[in-house]
């Protein structure tokens, strides 16, 4: 088992192979299978999930139900053997909830650490040396780090003392408030801190408009207090009586301060020492109620593990929606309201795909164009509240303390205020029917006629010719002239009597035909 001073749980190196995520090398080595399993398949599927087509990537995880967290370096290894000719693999470092302020702390060098381990695997190292070496160099930081903070108790600051001024080192200036928030303490009594660590030489106070302190290297505050032991010996030297026994004393009381003088001198260099090494890295904390965030893995993560802890309503405020987790939203109860404000691109099939996906459930709507926001808002009860830049970066802050869920509430409202509100059902046929119009607009597209180019050089000329003569001729069946009434009535006669021969020669035929007698 790790020793009780490190807050490292374990180190745990693990490969996708044809069995999934599994682990390859874990220290130490009693570590509970379970959770060696456990990191293996959360820290592989997490990372390859959002992270399909790099090469590597680092990220924080939370493992809640184990009581930790882990900085992940998830990569690929080369693999001959398999479909694309590599594979999925990661190193983990696991922390303890209650030692994540190390990790925050020496965030930095950890990522540098599990960046040049990984390689060194990559490149075909042993992942059980690779392992115990880096177990053992987080080891020696977690020493130095306990050591400084030893020295600065010893040197009569007290654990909020202390962490306030680890919280200020290699920071720049930094007012009250934000010490008081991140301490979880009352402004007043972060100015009697600001106070204590002045005068012992441990920060600077920067006029202004606004008060603010810096933190000074510390090896400046220890030698002023050595300063102190010269005018003490010097007033040792001159008050020496000629008397032997007041001389013994007096020489006992020097030895005893040389003594003090020389453990002071120690401690000096011991904690010049580990702060200088540990000022290498940037600083920043996690505490029990107020966390911050690093990464889109790591807040996606956040907002998937908050959303299942929804009881009536939660606010979500995303990117774009192809950040919205739509498996999480088709299994939350029907009770619980959602309100929704991202961007959705209007050109982009797969925008409108998950928007159709989203609408048969119960959420409100709005489009927000800023793609600057992310964050979650639970039953005003927990909250995520992180900036995104146009590279992908994220930087968030989370709490589940009311008095600081109420005061980040307002600005996520901000992308709900802003937005411009629809129904997602008519969004996406107001859509559709826009893009038939436009079909049909262009099928159905007016031509304009073309002027022609040919150029008529000529015109042919009419000449009006006189007119000499009008006649008219007599059609064959009308006469010039009237006829006779008695020449008309013959002519009627020998037509009726033709049609009687006509139709009398028919039916002789049709008699023969069918053979009919009379």
């Amino acid at each position: 088992m790790k020793e009780k001073t490190s807050p490292v749980m374990g180190i745990i190196a693990s490969k996708f192979t044809t069995k999934g995520p599994e682990p390859e090398f874990v220290i130490p080595q009693d570590l509970d299978p379970s959770i060696s399993t456990t990191i293996s398949i959360k820290a592989i599927s997490t990372m390859a999930g959002e992270s399909d087509e790099a090469k590597e990537a680092i990220s924080v995880l939370p493992f809640s139900n184990i009581k930790a967290e882990g900085l992940v370096y998830f990569y690929k290894v080369t693999a001959a053997t398999e479909r694309g000719g590599s594979l999925f693999a990661s190193l983990t470092i696991l922390i303890h909830e209650t030692d994540s302020s190390f990790l925050y702390h020496n965030i930095a060098k950890l990522k540098d650490l599990l960046s040049e381990k990984g390689q060194q695997i990559r490149e075909g190292a042993s992942s059980d040396v690779v392992c115990t070496e880096l177990y053992n160099e987080i080891n020696d930081i977690a020493k130095y780090e306990s050591s400084s903070r030893q020295i600065l108790l010893e040197y009569g600051l007290d654990i909020e003392e202390t962490d306030a001024y680890f919280h200020m080192v290699n920071k720049g200036p930094v007012g009250v408030g934000e010490i008081a928030i991140l301490l979880q303490i009352d402004r007043e009594r972060t100015t009697d801190i600001m106070k204590k660590l002045n005068e012992k030489g441990l920060i600077k106070t920067i006029p202004g408009k606004k008060l603010v302190y810096q933190a000074l290297p510390p090896y400046r505050a220890l030698l002023n207090q050595l300063n102190t032991f010269i005018p003490f010996i010097q007033s040792i030297k001159e008050s020496i009586p000629n008397s032997t026994n007041d001389i013994n004393e007096l020489n006992k009381n020097y030895l005893t301060s040389l003594s003090e003088l020389e453990t002071q001198i120690k401690k000096s260099l011991t904690t010049m020492e580990a702060l200088f090494e540990g000022s290498k890295s940037k600083i920043t904390f996690k505490f029990k109620n107020l966390w911050f965030i690093d990464g889109p893995e790591a807040i996606i993560s956040e907002i998937t593990e908050i959303m299942w802890k929804a009881k009536t309503r939660i606010y979500i405020v995303a990117p774009t929606i192809e950040n919205v987790n739509l498996s999480i939203i088709r299994n939350l109860p029907q009770k619980i309201s959602i309100r929704l404000a991202t961007y959705l691109d209007f050109k982009n099939p797969n925008h409108l795909k998950i928007a159709n996906e989203l609408s048969p459930y119960n959420i409100n709507f709005r489009l927000y164009n800023e793609q600057n926001l992310w964050g979650i808002n639970r039953d005003q009860e927990e909250i995520i509240l992180g900036s995104a830049t146009k590279d992908g970066d994220v930087a968030a802050v989370a709490s589940d303390v009311k008095e600081q869920v109420q005061m980040f509430a307002p600005t996520l409202e901000t992308a709900w205020i802003q937005g411009k509100p629809f129904i997602l059902n008519e969004l996406v046929e107001s859509y559709a029917v826009s893009q038939f119009k436009e079909i049909e607009k262009k099928e159905f597209e007016r031509v304009e006629p073309v002027e022609s180019k040919e150029v008529i050089t000529e015109v042919d000329k009419i000449e009006p010719k006189p007119i000499k003569e009008i006649g008219y001729q007599t059609p064959k069946f009308a006469s010039p002239s009237t006829p006779k009434p008695k020449k008309v009535f013959q002519d009627l006669t020998k037509g009726f009597q033709k049609v009687d021969e006509v139709e009398k020669e028919k039916a002789e035929k049709k008699k023969k035909f069918w053979k009919i007698e009379e």
